[in-house]
């Protein structure tokens, strides 16, 4: 696979609110299946829109160091007639203040801490 191939995959995106460095808040955007590929923003859509950026870089880095690229992680689950297809990540669900809305817009879950 090569670069646009990567970039054509659907990862899990989770957004935090989070605060840069001078207090100020903002909104951190990250792809949990790869690790340290994050990015921030004034608002969601403003980190979700770096964070495709971030991801690009992250990705032709690791191609161009010879490393594997991780996949995005998916399951799917359902009962009867109806099955949903979720992308999941681990130990992102530790705070009791979790709100997972689902972003129509991307095709993604978008978890962000209240």
């Amino acid at each position: 696979m090569n670069l646009e191939d990567y970039m054509r995959l659907e990862y899990m995106t989770v957004v935090l609110s989070d605060q840069y460095t001078d207090g100020a808040p903002c909104f951190m955007a990250m792809h949990p299946q790869l690790p340290g590929c994050m990015s921030h923003g004034d608002t969601i859509e403003e980190a979700i829109q770096n964070l495709a950026e971030a991801r690009r870089e992250y990705i032709a880095s690791l191609i161009e160091d010879g490393l594997e690229v991780p996949r995005p992680i998916t399951m799917t689950v359902g009962t009867g007639y109806q099955s949903s297809r979720f992308e999941f990540a681990t130990e992102l669900t530790t705070s009791p203040k979790i709100e997972v809305e689902r972003s129509l817009k991307e095709e993604k879950w978008i978890m962000a801490a209240a």
